[in-house]
């Protein structure tokens, strides 16, 4: 993949995952300042595509919910270490249920899943986030 067409890439990854983040506070996700939920930010399936696309849209998404402050994120190495000890790997075998148990060893209330999906010259963004405590899908777009 050619530079110019990485960086149209980020740029649309950026925006997508800005987008999605603003959509799923205003559904109620986001809890007042002082109570911050932690997440955990699984890297997402990248689908159509052989590069490692779900990665950076995770990257993107820890990061925004960090700029928000409302949220304590997971840092990917504990995501690492506990992957490695589960002896899963961290991109692409990681389903929902295997998420929930993953974020429940972290301690995290909500874990956030997801896909990149490339079909042609489009990509499609997939976020769920869900409550580690019931398994339940509370938001997606």
């Amino acid at each position: 993949m050619s530079m110019a067409k990485y960086s149209h890439l980020k740029i649309f990854l950026s925006f997508t995952v800005t987008i999605c983040f603003l959509y799923l506070s205003g559904e109620g996700l986001l809890l007042a300042a002082e109570v911050r939920q932690k997440v955990a930010v699984m890297d997402f399936k990248t689908v159509g595509d052989s590069t490692d696309l779900g990665e950076g849209a995770a990257e993107i998404l820890r990061t925004t919910l960090i700029e928000t402050r409302k949220y304590t994120v997971v840092e990917r190495s504990m995501l690492k270490q506990v992957l490695k000890e589960q002896k899963l790997g961290l991109s692409g075998i990681v389903d929902q249920n295997t998420a929930v148990s993953i974020g429940k060893i972290l301690g995290a209330q909500l874990v956030a899943v997801g896909s990149v999906v490339k079909i042609g010259g489009s990509f499609t963004l997939n976020i769920r986030f869900v409550d580690v405590a019931t398994g339940e899908v509370i938001s997606g777009k």
